[in-house]
């Protein structure tokens, strides 16, 4: 959407006008959003900010007020509808105030579910009537799923003229539950661009139409429209093994898919026999529960007959246990690159090299006698040898490494160095902070 005439031609006409000294509503709209996010405001002292002035009243209901909306508890949005209901009675009187009213400046809505099961219905058909009456809604985030909760099955993408595509839609469960993921949640929503589900139980029927909820312009579907869906995130999702087949049939152009917040790396082996045709990003959490979280007799067990796992010594100097439990879960990097031709980058979120050092002898000559060798190291490398194969590497650091552990491009190049690939041309291998800042990027001729 374009920026309304009055904020364009003000930001123009300040940014030509050297004579005038400099304050807030003088700097560039782009330094003045920054100011905002890096401070901590409310809307309280939005609202005060946008009675100041016309400029900076057009900035805050565009930019800031309305964009993203917030709506925790029954009362609320009762409010927010009734808000709606007075935009859509005045907005013929002043159809070019926000180029269709305040109701088009809403992209990102986030609802959270209240605890009262009896008010389910209730509070469900409500979410419904605002997402309906929201124009230019991109995000929809439905949080603290309950098992009671059960959306209209009216299609929303389709009552938008068939054309409209949600970008992105966030479903999570309520902490410290086990929900099973139901077709009630996603048919209101009809096409959706990106969806995110968060501590849920994937099985067969997750995807599946109940007959009594056909929809006729899905008459020849079973399965949740899902054809447009092109990124798929799961977090704290556990899948079902009878769930593989539905998967494959619904999300068939699904390019993107990223898995975080693992509880058992057997969800992983699972997800890689998915059959996603048009898979070509995959991105994992290498900080999971599934790959970190051993006790030290667990860690002991993994590494038995290995004189040098030392698990004391290692959880003193910070070293993470991905390395110390690699050998429990190295299959699944193994079944990993057997998609090497597939997926033509992968990502490796929350990654961390806290006191890991190079191995710079061959594989040949590791002996316990070389001060470089031990088990944490030893793992590093052959984690890094089994990915060499792709085409693009990207590690995106747990923390900012940066301000505890700088390294060198040539402390990089070494560590690194196992998942080069020795044959075939070279691979993009690109090390990010958690701040996505670079910090290391290898060159490819």
């Amino acid at each position: 959407m374009s920026d309304p005439p009055v904020l364009t031609e003000t930001l123009h006409g300040q940014s030509n006008d050297h004579n005038r000294p400099v304050t807030l509503i003088n700097l560039p709209l782009e330094i003045i959003l920054k100011i905002f996010q890096t401070i901590d405001i409310t809307r309280t002292d939005l609202l005060q900010l946008s009675l100041s002035c016309k400029y900076l009243r057009l900035i805050t209901y565009k930019f800031l007020l309305y964009r993203s909306v917030k709506l925790t508890s029954s009362s609320s949005l009762l409010l927010f509808l009734r808000t709606i209901n007075e935009m859509r009675l005045l907005l013929p009187s002043s159809p070019s105030l926000f180029h269709g009213g305040l109701l088009s400046l809403v992209k990102e809505i986030e609802f959270h579910c209240p605890t009262d099961q009896e008010s389910d219905e209730y509070i469900s058909n409500l979410m419904c009537d605002i997402i309906y009456s929201l124009p230019n809604l991109q995000h929809v985030s439905l949080c603290d799923i309950t098992g009671s909760v059960k959306l209209p099955s009216k299609r929303y993408g389709y009552s938008q003229g068939g054309g409209f595509k949600l970008r992105k839609l966030t479903i999570s469960a309520r902490q410290f539950s086990v929900i099973l993921l139901r077709p009630d949640l996603l048919l209101p929503f009809g096409k959706v661009e990106e969806l995110e589900i968060e501590r849920m139980v994937i099985d067969s029927k997750s995807f599946f139409i109940p007959e009594n909820k056909a929809i006729s312009e899905a008459d020849d579907h079973d399965h949740f429209d899902s054809l447009s869906t092109t990124c798929v995130s799961l977090s704290n999702c556990s899948l079902a093994r009878n769930c593989c087949e539905q998967m494959s049939l619904c999300f068939q152009n699904v390019s993107v898919l990223k898995l975080s917040n693992l509880t058992t790396y057997l969800d992983i082996e699972m997800f890689l026999t998915v059959e996603l045709p048009k898979l070509s990003e995959f991105y994992l959490d290498l900080n999971s529960k599934c790959f970190s979280g051993y006790d030290s007799l667990e860690v002991q067990n993994i590494n038995v007959g290995n004189i040098n796992s030392n698990y004391g010594y290692y959880k003193s100097r910070f070293v993470p246990n991905f390395y110390l439990n690699y050998t429990k879960f190295s299959f699944i990097f193994d079944q990993l690159s057997e998609h090497q031709d597939k997926i033509k980058k992968l990502v490796f979120t929350n990654t961390s090299f806290t006191n890991v050092k190079p191995i710079t002898t061959q594989e040949k000559d590791y002996t316990t006698a070389n001060p470089d060798y031990d088990l944490v190291n030893d793992n590093c490398a052959k984690f890094l040898r089994s990915i060499s194969n792709f085409d693009h590497l990207e590690f995106v650091m747990l923390k900012n490494y940066k301000l505890h552990q700088a390294r060198s491009r040539d402390d990089w190049e070494k560590l690194l160095t196992p998942c080069f690939r020795a044959q075939g041309g070279d691979n993009s291998v690109v090390v990010k902070d958690k701040d996505s800042s670079l910090l290391y990027q290898r060159s490819t001729v």
